[in-house]
Order: C-alpha cells, then sequence, then structure tokens
C-alpha cells in the first residue's frame, strides 16, 4: 500500500532548508531545479543561510521539492518532532458536559497530545507530549479548528510547537510568555560556559563519588580560562542580550550573529562587535552560545559544514532549542576532538537523549541539563501570570500583550 503524497500549501511564501552548498554556481543550480517544479513561480535561495524561500501559485507536491534539491546533488534535511509544550485554548460554544466530551476527544485523537477541558472556564489544556506531535499535525488541528476555537495561549516563550501562520489564516490569536524567562535563561546559559571550560561536573562528580582525593595538585583538573576569551553569541534578542551582559562581566569579548544589528547603545554598553557573516564568526570564537529561536530558517543552523568551522579548542553552548545545532555532526566532532566540548540544556529529539552525547557527558567532554533553563519557581509564576492575562485581556475584547504574530518569525 502506497503511503500518501504530502503536499505542501504554498499559498504564502514557505523556507525550504538546503544543506551542502558551498558557492555561487550552487545557488544557482538549485534555484533553476526548484522554479522546474510545477505550481513554484519564485525561488530565492540564500548561501549564507542556506534556505530557499518560495511562493507558488497553488498546491506543491512537497516530495517534488525534495527530488529537485537531491536531483542537482543537495539534501533537504527533515525537521524533526516539536518539544513538550504546554497550550490553553479557549473554546467558545460549550454548553454541556457532552460538549466537554466531544472537545476532548477531538484534541486527544492527535497522536502525542493528551488534553483536559473545564466546561466552566471554558479552556481546554493540552499536553503536546515531547517527541511526538509534529508541527504538520498541529496545522492539521488548527485548519480543521471550528469558528468557537479564538485563542491559543501558549505557557512558554516557544511557539515552535504551533503553525503561527495557519492560525493567523483563521483568526486565531496566539500568545506566549516572553520576557519573564530572559534572566532564568542567561544565568543558566552563563553556567554551562562556565562548566565546560573549567571542568566543574567532572570536579563535582569526583567529590561525589568517595574517591580517595590525593589533595591540590598542579597538574590535576586543568581546564580553560574564561577571562579574555571570545564569545559568539548566535541571536542577539533579549536571552542573547542577556547573556552577553554576565559574559562582559566575566571578561569575554563580546562578538554576535543576528538579523540585524542591535541598537548602538546596546553594543557601546557591551562593547559588542557584529558578524554579518556567522560563518566567519564561527572560526573566529572561544566559545559559541546559541540564543535564536527555532523557526524554519534557523533548523540545522549550525549544519555540519558550520560546526567543522570551529577551532578545537572551542565549546559551544545552547539553551535555545536542539533542532538548531545537527547534533550527529556535533556529536562526531566532539567525539574525534575536533572542539573542545558543548554544554547542552536542549536537543534534537528531545525527550530523547543520544546515547553517544551520554557517553561523552560520562568521559567528561560535554555537559548535558534535563532543559532547565527555564526552571525556577519565580519564573513558572510569572509565566502563568502572562497567560492569565493574556486570556483576561482577550476575553474582555482587548488585543492581549504578548500576541505572536507571523510577521515576529
Amino acid at each position: 500500500m502506497n503511503a500518501p503524497v504530502r503536499k505542501t500549501d504554498l499559498s504564502a511564501a514557505i523556507t525550504l532548508p538546503i544543506e551542502g552548498m558551498s558557492c555561487a554556481s550552487c545557488v544557482g543550480r538549485v534555484e533553476k531545479a526548484l522554479k522546474a517544479v510545477p505550481g513554484v513561480e519564485t525561488v530565492s535561495v540564500n548561501l549564507a543561510t542556506e534556505r530557499a524561500s518560495l511562493t507558488t501559485s497553488g498546491t506543491v507536491d512537497h516530495a517534488k521539492l525534495v527530488e529537485a534539491v537531491e536531483d542537482v546533488g543537495y539534501s533537504v534535511p527533515t525537521k524533526p518532532a516539536s518539544s513538550t509544550s504546554f497550550i490553553e485554548l479557549l473554546v467558545e460554544g460549550m454548553t454541556c458536559a457532552s460538549c466537554v466530551g466531544r472537545v476532548e476527544r477531538a484534541l486527544r485523537a492527535v497522536p502525542g497530545v493528551q488534553a483536559a477541558v473545564n466546561l466552566a472556564t471554558e479552556r481546554a489544556t493540552v499536553r503536546v507530549l515531547e517527541g511526538t506531535v509534529t508541527s504538520e499535525r498541529l496545522a492539521a488541528v488548527i485548519a480543521q479548528a471550528g469558528p468557537q476555537l479564538k485563542l491559543i495561549a501558549n505557557f512558554g516563550n516557544g511557539v515552535d510547537n504551533i503553525d503561527i501562520a495557519a492560525a493567523a489564516a483563521k483568526q486565531i490569536t496566539v500568545t506566549n510568555t516572553p520576557g519573564v524567562l530572559t534572566e532564568d535563561t542567561a544565568d543558566l546559559t552563563m553556567a554551562l560556559i562556565l562548566a565546560g571550560p573549567r571542568r566543574l561536573t567532572e570536579g563535582a562528580e569526583f567529590m561525589r563519588s568517595g574517591q580517595k582525593w590525593a589533595g591540590w595538585s598542579p597538574t590535576w583538573m586543568l581546564g580553560r580560562r574564561i577571562w579574555g576569551k571570545r564569545l559568539g553569541i548566535v541571536g542577539m534578542g533579549r536571552i542573547g542580550t542577556a547573556v552577553a551582559r554576565r559574559a562582559k562581566a566575566f571578561g569575554l569579548s563580546i562578538h554576535y550573529h543576528n538579523r540585524h544589528k542591535v541598537a548602538p547603545q546596546i553594543e557601546d554598553q557591551l562593547e559588542a562587535t557584529y558578524w554579518e557573516s556567522l560563518d566567519q564568526m564561527l572560526a573566529r570564537m572561544d566559545i559559541i552560545s546559541v540564543n535564536c529561536p527555532s523557526t524554519p530558517a534557523t533548523f540545522h543552523l549550525l549544519s555540519a559544514r558550520r560546526l567543522a568551522l570551529l577551532q578545537p579548542t572551542a565549546y559551544i553552548v545552547n539553551t535555545a532549542r536542539g533542532d538548531i545545532i545537527d547534533e550527529e555532526s556535533l556529536v562526531k566532532l566532539v567525539q574525534d576532538g575536533k572542539i573542545a566540548g558543548a554544554g547542552l540544556d536542549v536537543y534534537e529529539h528531545e525527550p530523547a537523549v543520544s546515547p553517544k552525547l551520554v557517553r561523552l557527558a560520562k568521559a567528561g567532554r560535554v555537559v548535558l541539563l534535563p532543559h532547565m533553563s527555564s526552571a525556577t519557581i519565580e519564573g513558572r509564576i510569572e509565566m502563568g501570570e502572562k497567560v492569565i492575562i493574556n486570556i483576561r485581556t482577550f476575553i474582555d475584547g482587548h488585543r492581549p500583550p504578548d500576541r505572536v504574530l507571523p510577521s515576529m518569525l
């Protein structure tokens, strides 16, 4: 029995990640191949970001796009499932217990979704299980939503688990909880920046193990100095800027790559250097901190090719989203000694953690944490308060303060 053909609705521009391009002629070949796919109207390929932006006159077979790219010698990586998230849905029109049952059954029919509906508050609390629900499935749920679905209030800052464009097309408002997690995430990012080079977890594990400690030694547990090193921040938004403030206090020089330069006063305060070319920045940094959002444009932004640009003494820290880094390539580089190590709080296939990464952690080559960068009591309380404010503001007929629009991604 043949698998159903996957269709991609390109009524609006989409972004297609492409790996393997290395020169302007590569760009030309990819553009020519994609333009030949029936239904594709315009194609623009960006070598620096390894992305192709397309518009079409209608529905295009996604497999045809992939095939066109592969026919000219390149590849289109497949985006994995999104991570766990809690979503609060405002559902209007329910009048009885049977209504609640119908809504719950409809939501639970989506693989990887758990849902509980409250008739009195007209709320559906939806848990999107880690590693099970793709954005494609959630887009289908939104597309099938009736007129009663008015608001999706996300309990979290990241909205990679929600198809924002599909929601906007259905006039469904989407909100998140920005700002309240900035300082907590930046704190943990700085902790990972320190933990890898200074071998903090190795030292702590040794003392917990009960092994006999011979006392101070001039050559034992030698790590790398932090002061004076170059920190390259990928994504200079709220969190990236907060990381930069902390790192500057530790004596690191601040460098960053972003879609746009930050305000001059911020650059001056941080003594930060802007790099238009991500490739050039990666090749010159001692430590890389990944702080950009997960979007189609940032999937595998740190690809195998880009990771290979890092110096053998470099460390990479990721507290953003796991799919921004090609995790398998990162593992291989650490295994082969091509980079010094990594500090990870997020993983490409959460909640699954690669056994290879676990082995590297046991060997002291990487530091692994269980997606806890925002896990503070204060942060969770403030997140909940933002969700309530967004819902209450919407119910009162006003625009929620934390509305998420497609143009913001």
